[in-house]
């Protein structure tokens, strides 16, 4: 009879497991599928890296007269270096659709690699892989803030590391440890920190069970100060006041769900209560008690990212969105706490696997829905955009309200000098990315949001725009009397209008 029964768990894990695969190939077929990169802040970063190989390999030629690339040991420059290999390696087309999903494949292997390293079941590592699926795909990822969103892949990778140190000392562990830091921080910044908090976290509890000693901690933290010095050291970044911005209490607690605030509520909000249900199906008719270092090294490391997120701002100067970084992590350690809880109990949760591939099925329909019609659209948008005379200096305005509470056309213009070689004015340069810079910084006073917040530019930036700008590239539809300066239409489609301004 027992046998009976590991013979019927053993044929449904092995059902999860091909559905579970079948799900995860869906979401590389769909990601595969966007050849127009519709995620907000993508075509900033894939004109910047093609931008970044034309002067690296070709002296230039295209893009030099206009910016400079001078590498350093800094912040996003790692990401940079992935993308503008793949630029280098297959074309801007073809590496969009790799990185986007690397970046999205990199959360659940991390996830799985975390697990392994703290001696977790396949059963777990499974059911983690399933969610994360939903959890990688949130709203950084839709609005193209892949760095960091491979950042918090480097930091599972690294704390998985760590764990493995602190246990066994070998040193493998200690030389990927090390390597994993500094390749978080020259991914993202915000890597630094989120390691720092999870490794002091995971070395309190290890410390506490007796499962490390002071020496090897201290050894093991000796690339994070290393990592600090070197931040400290460089030249302050830019950034524009440094107005710090925590909005209310009020405020606080709303945004814990921002990152699983994508299109619409009721489709998200069941993507959400979802994750939550099958989490606590984990929990269900467990017990587990403080000598289950597992469980309380995930529910510490829990409590440490809602405290960093309680703690931080939401801006800083013009770097917005910080504090709700730390809210996939939180929610990743307290899905872990949930595994480490069903873990302890010896229990296998059937439905709580059916309901992580419903919550993931359901999100891949949800993306499907929402990124084939922006990438459409945007397909549309570069056939304009790739009309513009090269050399050309355009002013894109984006005009199309927010898709739910993203904004996938806000930075398409960038395409204006990706596929035409034209000269528009919001690349990232200089602060955060000071490896990146124009030769002749544009004139930014006008704010790529300015028609979508109803925002109208007083008289000397209309003169300077018609002083420094031969071109308007304008998303459909808009209202012409909100243009900034007096323009005839030269080209026009259904979804984009080219200008000529009048001088």
């Amino acid at each position: 009879m027992l046998d009976g029964v590991v013979h019927e768990e053993r044929r449904a894990t092995n059902a999860a497991v091909v559905c579970g695969a079948l799900v995860a190939a869906g979401y590389v077929a769909l990601l595969w599928l966007l050849d127009a990169a519709p995620f907000q802040d993508l075509p900033l970063h894939l004109t910047r890296a093609a931008i970044e190989t034309d002067i690296v390999l070709h002296g230039g030629e295209r893009f030099g007269s206009d910016f400079a690339f001078a590498p350093a040991f800094t912040p996003y420059i790692g990401g940079d270096a992935v993308l503008a290999s793949l630029v280098a390696a297959f074309g801007p087309g073809v590496a969009a659709r790799l990185w986007v999903i690397l970046v999205a494949a990199s959360f659940p292997v991390a996830l799985a690699i975390y697990l392994r390293a703290a001696r977790y079941s396949g059963y777990s590592i499974l059911i983690a892989s399933i969610l994360a699926l939903y959890l990688a795909t949130d709203w950084f990822f839709l609005s193209g803030m892949h760095h960091f969103r491979l950042a918090v892949a480097c930091v599972l990778m690294a704390l998985a590391a760590w764990e493995v140190w602190l246990r066994s000392a070998w040193r493998g562990a200690y030389v990927a440890w090390m390597a994993l830091v500094a390749v978080g921080y020259l991914i993202h910044l915000s890597a630094l920190l989120f390691t720092a908090a999870g490794a002091a976290s995971i070395a309190v509890v290890a410390y506490v069970m007796r499962q490390t000693n002071w020496r090897r901690i201290v050894a093991g933290l000796a690339p994070l100060f290393a990592a600090v010095l070197w931040q400290l050291s460089m030249t302050a970044v830019e950034a524009e006041g440094d107005v710090r911005t925590w909005g209310s209490a009020t405020r606080k607690l709303v945004a814990l769900v921002a990152p699983f605030a994508r299109y619409e509520w009721p489709a998200d909000g069941a993507l959400l209560l979802g994750f939550a249900i099958a989490a606590g199906l984990l929990v269900v008719g467990s017990r587990v008690g403080r000598s289950d270092g597992r469980f309380v090294s995930a529910v510490l490391l829990t409590l440490t990212y809602l405290a960093l997120y309680v703690a931080m701002p939401f801006a800083s100067g013009r770097f917005s969105h910080l504090d709700v970084r730390a809210v996939p992590l939180a929610a990743t350690f307290a899905l872990v706490a949930a595994l480490a809880a069903a873990e302890s109990a010896g229990r296998h949760s059937r439905a709580a696997v059916w309901v992580a591939l419903l919550v993931a099925l359901g999100n891949l329909a949800l993306l499907e829905r929402h990124l084939v019609r922006h990438n459409r659209t945007l397909r549309a948008y570069r056939v304009m955009a790739a009309r513009i005379p090269r050399d050309a200096r355009v002013l894109p305005i984006a005009t199309r309200p927010l898709d739910g509470f993203t904004n996938p056309f806000l930075h398409a213009g960038a395409f204006a000098t990706l596929d035409a070689g034209a000269f528009m004015p919001y690349l990232s340069n200089g602060g955060a990315t000071p490896y990146f810079r124009y030769r002749t910084p544009p004139d930014r006073r006008l704010s790529p949001f300015w028609y979508q917040m109803s925002e109208n530019p007083d008289g000397g930036t209309r003169a300077d725009i018609a002083s420094n700008f031969q071109y308007l590239l304008v998303m459909n539809p808009f209202d012409p009397g909100r243009l900034p300066v007096a323009a005839e239409v030269v080209a026009k489609s259904h979804i984009a209008t080219l200008l000529r301004v009048l001088r």
